[in-house]
Parts: structure tokens; C-alpha cells; sequence
């Protein structure tokens, strides 16, 4: 037979159904005309197909090639039950009425994968926010974790990518890095006056250690409490 002149499969070529415990199937194919034509042993053989079709690659496909199709099958078909799978342009056989049953259990494993896979997304950028400075239970929050990916785009889900991106949508202020911090400390340290010392003597040092007047000679207020003697009277303890 011509290959060319066969259809094209009605399956993609990657649709694979393998990792399945249960599909669905429908419970009205036996009062159909194809079913009522074929024989109880037909019959058989018919759902041994079916069976072996939903482990291949393309699901729901069988070989072309009769001897490849007794290894997968272990009988030698009947003709009229091989003759309800049609042969494609792949070399493969089909049941028309099997694509839908395919279709339906390959959309369900598609949309697990993509459930899965964005599971796993999230959390990857939960633990980057986390890193970023944020709470885990905001880290969490889908609508924090929605308003990262806005500002990401199509850019990677790396550390560096997600902190600007929390930046950029509002949730974490600029931090200023810790060398940058730390010499500022220095600098205003330094700027800022250190007070002068006072001798037991009396006598201030100032911060280079060199003397200074005594508090009575000097401006400098050593005290703010009340009984401190005024500068330059004198006061008598203990009898008048």
C-alpha cells in the first residue's frame, strides 16, 4: 500500500498514557453496530487490542507490522477485527472510536503536568523571597508571589532576578549594603565631638588628653544638678 496515500495519524506523535492506572471508558460500545457484528471470541480479541493500543506510543496505536503486532499481543488477530483499525501514513494502526478516550485522559496528564510544574515554580520563588527579606507567610501569598512574576516577564527565576522584581513591585524597600552602612557609622562617629574627661583633681582633659581650665574657670557646665555650688562662693559642710 501506498504510505502516501494513507491519512495522517489522528494522535500526536508524543501522546503517551503509560504512567495511567484508570481512564475512562464509555459502557455503551457494545450496543454499537461494529460490537453486535462481531463474535463473542472477536469480541475478545477486539479489547485485548484496545488494551495493548492504551501502552503505546502513540496511545491508542498498535503496529502496522502483523508479526510486531502477535509479540505485543501474543494471538494472531482476526481479520475482521483487525480490519476495524485503520493503518496510517505513521505505519501504525487506529480505532477511530478510541482517539476521544485518548484525548481525554492525555488532556488530564497534561493538565496534572502543568499543575505540578507550577506547584514547584512557586515554591522556588518563595524560598528566593524569602532571601530577599520577606516573611515566609508573605513569601507564601500568592498575590505577592503574582505581583513578582508581573514584574519578571520572561525573565529567569533566579535570586538576583526575583529581589529586583520584589523591588520594582513595592514589596521590599532598597537596602543599603552592609560596607556602605558601616562606613557611614564610621563617619559619623568620627564628626561627632568626644566629651572632654575630669581629672580627680578637677582638671578637664580634653580629647587629645591635654588639660583644660578647671570647671570653676571655665564656661563648661559639669553638672545640671541643683546643689551644685555656684562658681566662686564658698560652701560650708556640716555646722553652720
Amino acid at each position: 500500500m501506498d504510505i502516501d496515500r494513507l491519512p495522517e495519524p489522528p494522535i500526536e506523535a508524543e501522546v503517551s498514557i503509560k504512567t495511567f492506572d484508570m481512564i475512562d471508558m464509555p459502557i455503551d460500545w457494545l450496543g454499537e453496530e461494529w460490537a453486535l457484528s462481531l463474535t463473542d471470541d472477536q469480541m475478545g480479541q477486539m479489547f485485548r487490542l484496545i488494551m495493548a493500543s492504551l501502552r503505546q506510543v502513540p496511545a491508542g496505536s498498535l503496529p502496522g507490522d502483523h508479526d510486531q503486532l502477535q509479540r505485543l499481543t501474543g494471538l494472531v488477530p482476526d481479520p475482521v477485527v483487525l480490519g476495524i483499525w485503520q493503518e496510517c501514513s505513521d505505519g501504525r494502526r487506529y480505532w477511530e472510536r478510541l482517539v476521544p478516550v485518548v484525548e481525554s485522559a492525555w488532556s488530564r496528564k497534561r493538565g496534572k503536568q502543568t499543575k505540578d510544574a507550577e506547584r514547584q515554580r512557586r515554591r522556588r520563588l518563595m524560598l528566593h523571597l524569602v532571601r530577599a527579606g520577606l516573611t515566609e507567610t508573605g513569601a507564601r501569598n500568592h498575590e505577592v508571589q503574582d505581583a513578582v512574576f508581573i514584574e519578571l516577564g520572561a525573565q529567569k527565576l533566579t535570586e538576583q532576578n526575583v529581589f529586583n522584581a520584589a523591588q520594582a513591585a513595592g514589596l521590599i524597600g532598597p537596602v543599603t549594603p552592609l560596607r556602605d552602612s558601616q562606613r557611614d557609622r564610621n563617619e559619623l562617629s568620627q564628626a561627632r565631638p568626644k566629651p572632654s574627661r575630669v581629672t580627680e583633681s578637677g582638671q578637664l582633659r580634653d580629647r587629645n588628653g591635654q588639660l583644660r581650665d578647671s570647671p570653676r574657670d571655665s564656661a563648661v557646665t559639669v553638672s545640671d544638678s541643683p546643689h551644685v555650688s555656684e562658681p566662686g562662693k564658698k560652701t560650708t559642710y556640716g555646722g553652720g
